[in-house]
Parts: structure tokens; C-alpha cells; sequence
């Protein structure tokens, strides 16, 4: 099975810098992103999914129907896809990066009640095993950030910690052989 991960297109928080990580908190696109999606969308026009995935979030859910138009295909959306639970809703995301300065690993850092990179990582892994009994051939799954560095790890081109610091660029996309 083929498995392309993308990354959203640029939203309203990447731009603001800020953090959304409630999936009820309506975050759009920008012009911007959505142009960085059609690009995409024009370069994966001839490619055929057997699936396509989609996060609970506005950005990425957005994203996945632009990709989808003129497909026959409905988006399926899975909570497991969303972006990590860092804590600070609607913060600047400098107040999460200032919060972690003193862990020893990034990876492990976790606000109360939230989740740290190894807690996504893991949630990442169940998907992927219950994908993995899926029939499919070859599946598209917009998502976020967080889960395409979780998948960098869990396909192991690399460590947790290079993982989880690696940028993904918005409307980026990856594919992974399962």
C-alpha cells in the first residue's frame, strides 16, 4: 500500500503564529493556502486513491476537499489524524517553545492534561495498524505537522527528537510504502 501524508495548506494560525489544537475551533485557510493546495491538487489530478483521510480539523478537512474535487470520493475523517494536543489553545506558539526550553528531551514534553510528541507518535501507530488491514492500494491522508513528523519517526528516517524538530512546509506532501 501506497500512503501520501500531506501537510494543509497555510491557515490563518500559521500565519498568526498561533496554536489551534480543538478541533472545534473553526481555523481556515488562507488564499495562500488554498493556491499551495491547488498546486498540489494539479500535480496529484491523475494519481488514484482508494482512500482519502482527512483530520477533524477545518484547515485540513478544507484542504482534502480541494483535492477531492472532481473525484468521485468521499473525505473519511479520523480523529487519530489531528494535530498534537500541545496545550496553550489560541497562544503564540513562542509561549509552547519557551514552556519546553528546560525539558531534556522535546519529544517527551508534555503540558498536563495534553500529549507529547511520544503520546501522538503512539496514537499515529494505531492508525497506521488499523490502515494497514485495509485492502487499499494507495491512500491520501491530509493532516498536520505533528503526524507527518510522528510518521518520520515511525517509518524511522528519523529519531524522535530530529523527527519532531524537522519543519514540514504547508501543502507538503510524502509518501510512505506500508
Amino acid at each position: 500500500m501506497k500512503v501520501y501524508f500531506m501537510r494543509h495548506g497555510e491557515s490563518e494560525y500559521n500565519v498568526a503564529r498561533r496554536i489551534n489544537f480543538d478541533p472545534k475551533k473553526e481555523v481556515h485557510l488562507t488564499l495562500r493556502g488554498r493556491d499551495q493546495v491547488e498546486k498540489v491538487a494539479g500535480e496529484l489530478k491523475s494519481m488514484r486513491f482508494d482512500a482519502i483521510f482527512s483530520s477533524q480539523f477545518m484547515r485540513a478537512k478544507e484542504s482534502a476537499e480541494i483535492l477531492v474535487k472532481g473525484r468521485k470520493q468521499k473525505i473519511k475523517t479520523d480523529k487519530r489524524l489531528n494535530e498534537m494536543k500541545y496545550g496553550f489553545e489560541g497562544e503564540s506558539i513562542e509561549i509552547y517553545y519557551e514552556a519546553r526550553k528546560g525539558a531534556e528531551k522535546f519529544s517527551e514534553f508534555k503540558v498536563e492534561g495534553c500529549e507529547s510528541f511520544l503520546d501522538l507518535k503512539q496514537r499515529v501507530y494505531d492508525f497506521l495498524m488499523w490502515l494497514r488491514k485495509k485492502k487499499y492500494g494507495r491512500v491520501l491522508i491530509v493532516t498536520h505537522e505533528g503526524v507527518i513528523q510522528a510518521v518520520m519517526a515511525l517509518f524511522n528516517q528519523l529519531g524522535d527528537e530530529d523527527a519532531f524538530l524537522n519543519k514540514i512546509d504547508n501543502a507538503a506532501y510524502f509518501m510512505f510504502d506500508m
